[in-house]
Formats: structure tokens, C-alpha cells, sequence
């Protein structure tokens, strides 16, 4: 809950700063200063709250983007941002082999 509040409040600071730009350069910025996730390759993916977490990030997608509210859709096809379930795992994948890398 923690994660995900802090990830509202880093997308509320960059609309209000950075609110006016044009929606290629929100793209970046939402990529670079609200998707950073520390240390989420130790989270339990299997837990309610990482949900909680992917909805507060569609739904801080659908501010950068200036959509509707009520615009459905988890492919956001022809952009350059993954779904925010599929970063979590691949990011733990990648924990993973590379830990078995060290092992084996």
C-alpha cells in the first residue's frame, strides 16, 4: 500500500509540474520518474495488494495520457510502455536467473 501510494503521489507531482508538455515527453517522464519500483523483485506477486498497485498504475496511465476515466483496456498497443503486471515479472525473472546464475 505503501508502494502504491507513493507511486500516486510521484504521478500527481509530475502532472502538476510537467502537466503541459506534449504527451511523447509525458510518456518518458511517467517511464522514468513514476516506474521505478526498488526492490520489487523480493514482492509476493501473488498478493492482493500488487493489483491495487497495477490499477492505481492504468489509472495514472490514463491521466498521462489524458483519456477518459471510463476507457477500458489493458493493451496499449503502439506505446512504449509494458503493462505494469508484465514489468513486475519480468523483473523478478530476471532476479531469479540471474541469482541462478551466481549459484550455478
Amino acid at each position: 500500500m505503501c508502494r502504491r501510494n507513493c507511486f500516486a503521489g510521484q504521478v500527481n507531482n509530475m502532472l502538476c509540474t510537467f502537466g503541459k508538455l506534449d504527451l511523447f515527453v509525458m510518456n518518458r517522464l511517467f517511464k522514468a520518474y513514476c516506474c521505478s519500483f526498488y526492490g520489487c523483485e523480493l514482492w509476493d506477486l501473488d498478493n492482493k495488494q500488487i493489483n491495487d498497485l497495477c490499477i492505481a498504475w492504468r489509472k495514472g496511465l490514463r491521466r498521462v495520457w489524458r483519456l477518459l476515466n471510463t476507457t477500458k483496456g489493458d493493451n496499449y498497443i503502439g506505446i512504449d510502455i509494458l503493462q505494469h503486471t508484465c514489468v513486475l515479472c519480468r523483473r523478478f525473472l530476471n532476479f531469479v536467473f540471474f541469482m541462478c546464475a551466481l549459484w550455478f
